[in-house]
């Protein structure tokens, strides 16, 4: 194999599949970058066994091959190469010749054919839209993704497709947060949900841009495939039975509070930095007067603030751990909100004024 092809081409192509790079495995091909020229293209492929992408990059292709390169190694040489053309040559011995300017590295690489088969993917159901609705739907929500091993579905996140309606729901044993987009069912897909790996969302979100051109889903039992414009993701599906959220959100509250989002955000922000975290210090809000009362007391220090509500629930107090929050708080856009409550040690509620594309719950702490 022979190519030439600029750095910036290479370095992005690189810098999509590394994270599939697995760090350490007693499978050596696991820890590189399968390079495959096809066409006028280089296809890299990256795979852990858990997590797959492939890209493609322009090059030149004097002479067509593959090879296996050690993705750690072989991205520190690109990063570090002059901007200018990258020639990479496979020699019949597997040694491979990195050289750009005056700059020239020799690395052994492994047979193409040592590359594990990725799964393939027939799909039982196809999912678009928009790259920038699918990004704030998993941005809006992971954060309550559950760290806990013990409750493996719990680590990654729910979408489950309702009609022509997509939910993203994410739950931690604390807190739940929900997000709802509509989506174009054109295919008539039936109602089904099935539950991606907190993981393979952080890198589906590393490569969705803002833009509204489409992401395709391709869903089988095992296993899922995202379609990034010229980037593909396949990852396995977690297994197991999640959490019906229906049955756990309450279904109506004592109180409804309209509160400014960003107004609430910067008094526990403000309130929260006495807050020593290794204690899990809570604060304390106190309703009453059409104000919050927020206070937070540790060990040697004390703050205040007040925030302005709308709506009567006459005096109440409750206490939060100020992180889950802020979290479900910093992903909220709309300038106002709702906050429902019914007693001191009952679920919080946020939700829309109008609509209800988004519900986040956290549970309160005893004071």
């Amino acid at each position: 194999m022979k190519i030439s092809l600029q750095k910036k081409e290479l370095s992005d192509g690189i810098a999509k599949t590394l994270p599939a790079v697995s760090q350490k495995s007693n499978i050596p091909a696991l820890e590189g970058i399968l390079l495959k020229t096809k066409g006028d293209t280089l296809e890299l492929t990256a795979y852990d066994l858990e997590i797959g992408i492939e890209t493609s990059v322009f090059c030149t292709v004097a002479k067509h091959g593959a090879i296996i390169l050690p993705g750690r190694i072989f991205s520190d040489i690109v990063r570090k190469m002059p901007e200018d053309m990258i020639v990479i040559e496979v020699h019949d011995s597997l040694k491979t010749t990195i050289s750009c300017r005056s700059a020239v590295y020799d690395i052994i690489g492994l047979s193409a054919l040592d590359f594990p088969e990725m799964p393939h993917v027939t799909g039982e159901e196809t999912i678009s839209l928009p790259q920038c609705v699918l990004k704030s739907m998993i941005s809006e929500t992971i954060f309550a993704v559950s760290t806990n091993e013990n409750k493996p579905i719990q680590t990654g996140s729910l979408f489950d497709i309702k009609g022509d309606a997509l939910y993203v729901v994410a739950v931690d044993g604390f807190r739940l947060a929900m997000r709802k987009e509509i989506i174009t069912n054109e295919n008539d897909v039936k109602d089904f949900s099935f539950v991606i790996p907190a993981g393979t969302e952080k890198e589906v979100m590393r490569l969705l841009s803002d833009a509204d051109t489409p992401v395709n889903m391709v869903v089988s039992k095992k296993h899922i495939i995202f379609t990034i414009n010229e980037t593909v993701i396949i990852s396995r599906l977690l297994e197991g039975n999640f959490l019906k959220y229906d049955g756990v959100i309450p279904k109506d509250s004592a109180y409804k509070l309209k509160v400014k989002s960003r107004n609430l955000q910067d008094s526990i922000e403000r309130v929260s930095l006495v807050a020593d975290e290794r204690l899990k210090t809570p604060i304390h809000i106190k309703v009453e007067e059409g104000m919050f009362k927020l206070s937070c007391d540790s060990a040697q220090n004390r703050s205040y603030d007040e925030c302005e509500i709308e709506g009567d629930c006459g005096v109440l107090e409750i206490g939060f751990n100020f992180r889950f929050l802020l979290d479900a708080l910093r992903g909220i856009s709309d300038a106002e909100m709702y906050m429902q409550f019914s007693t001191p040690v009952s679920p919080c509620l946020f939700s829309p004024i109008e609509g209800d594309n988004f519900l986040y719950m956290v549970l309160p702490v005893r004071l």
